[in-house]
This record gives C-alpha cells, structure tokens and sequence, in this order.
C-alpha cells in the first residue's frame, strides 16, 4: 500500500503491452530488437514506436476486439430468438450487427475524433441490406453492399446500434434488466452481479402485467432492490428498442412503450 512494490516495467514488457493493444498479438522481431535496444524507456520512445506500429493495418483488428469486449457483443454467437416473433434472426443477422459495430467503431477511433462522446452520439455508421431493414433506412440504399448512412435521431451511438441492443435481452422481449446492468458495469464500472443468495427469478406476469409492473413488484422486495434500483431505470431508457434492436412503439400485448429512465 505504501507503495514499494511498485516498480517500473523493462522494455520487453512495455513492448508486449504495446503490442497485444494495438495489434492483438505478440511482439514481431522488430518491436523486440527495440526493446534489446533499450528504446522503450521514455514517454517519448514509446509514442513514438507505436506511431510506427499503427502503420501496420491489423490495428484495426485491436480497435475492434476491444469495443466488441467491452460491450459485450460476443453474448451474440449462443443468442436465440423466438422464432415465430423474429423470424429474420439467423447467423447472417448476427453477423451484420457485429460487423457494423466493428466498423463503426474504427470510424469514430480513427476518422471522427476518437472521443467518447462521438462513440455515443454519432448517427454516423455502416448499413448492409439486413441493417437497413432493421434500422427502417431501405429508402437510402444505393447498391448491395456495405454503406456509409446517418441513422435516425432516435438511434445514436454504441448504445443505439443492433449489436449492444440484442446483445443485452431476451428471447422474446427486450429486458431492461439485462440492458441496464450492462450499462452500470460496461459504462459506469458498476458492480451489478446479483448476490448468490438472491432469488433474481421474476414474478410471472399475471393479468397482462407488463414487464415494468413485474420489475415493479420485485424491486418491492429489499433484497432485490438494491440492484433493481439502480439497473431498471437505466434498462427502461432503451425500451424503444425490441429484441432485435429494431425501433417499437408498442410492447408485446399492445400497450404504448414507456421508455422513460433515469440514472
């Protein structure tokens, strides 16, 4: 605690950090010549060699895994839909929301800025043909590939895009929940893991109850409000977004959508 386990990192280390953040992979003979060399001991030297490392193209590859680690996008390779409400839902989706999310984030880091503020505002993304369907912007394709499009203004930044959204629900609804502790831990460094002890089954809806009725009568438990509290106003904020991440203005049983939030 006082300090004086702390010591400063050799050359070999600072270039494998180098390394597997910008390019996801071990250092190449030449990062390690510079490392024998000693030249990675100042700010000033390891600015300087990964400028020379971003000239190698797969940093786009590290940009890339780190946005789809940090949103947790990978929850999409086992996700499932009911397929009579989404029938669309196939490997290919998956793969257009991944993709899109990859390419987005590129843009942003590289192209627009790089701020955090960009990443969750900007409408500014890449659309293939399942996308446009999804995000309701068939009317602007131009040909059958990927295209460079601004999305509606209900539909901004990371938080807004297919991937994060289908990667944090269920199968057949959008679960604020799910949505809400992914913002807590993945944007606020929240702790939102339940403890073992707590029964995080929800109440089944009774009478058409609706999911923020349900979530309502959880949070009436103490032992479940502590985590409900803080996650569910957050979840309700993206309640305009179904399953799929695609824009709704009904829920299932056909009452209005009731996205109203708060942190």
């Amino acid at each position: 605690e006082d300090g004086s386990d702390v010591v400063a990192l050799d050359d070999y280390a600072v270039a494998s950090r180098l390394s597997f953040l910008l390019l996801g992979t071990t250092p190449d003979a030449g990062l390690l010549d510079t490392a024998a060399r000693g030249e990675l001991s100042t700010r000033a030297e390891v600015r300087a060699t990964a400028q020379a490392m971003l000239a190698d193209g797969r940093w786009r590859l590290g940009v890339e895994a780190f946005h789809e680690d940090w949103l947790q996008t990978v929850l999409l390779e086992s996700a499932y839909r009911d397929p009579e409400l989404y029938p669309e839902f196939d490997a290919a989706l998956v793969a257009s929301m991944r993709e899109e999310l990859r390419r987005f984030a590129s843009r942003v880091v590289w192209l627009d800025g790089g701020s955090f503020d960009t990443l969750l505002h900007s409408r500014t993304t890449w659309t293939d043909p399942a996308l446009d369907a999804l995000y309701g912007t068939t009317a602007d394709r131009m040909g059958d590939g990927w295209e460079l499009r601004e999305l509606p203004d209900d539909r901004t930044g990371v938080l807004g895009r297919a991937a994060f959204l289908a990667s944090h629900t269920d199968a057949a609804d959008a679960s604020p929940v799910r949505r809400g502790a992914a913002i807590l831990e993945r944007l606020l460094c929240v702790d939102a893991t339940p403890p073992a002890d707590v029964d995080t089954t929800l109440p089944p809806g009774a009478g058409g109850s609706s999911m923020r009725e349900r979530l309502a009568a959880h949070r009436a438990d103490p032992a479940c409000a502590g985590c409900h509290d803080r996650m569910d106003p957050l979840g309700f904020g993206l309640d305009h977004y179904g399953a799929l991440g695609e824009w709704r203005d009904v829920i299932p049983g056909g009452e209005p959508v009731d996205a109203t939030g708060s942190l």
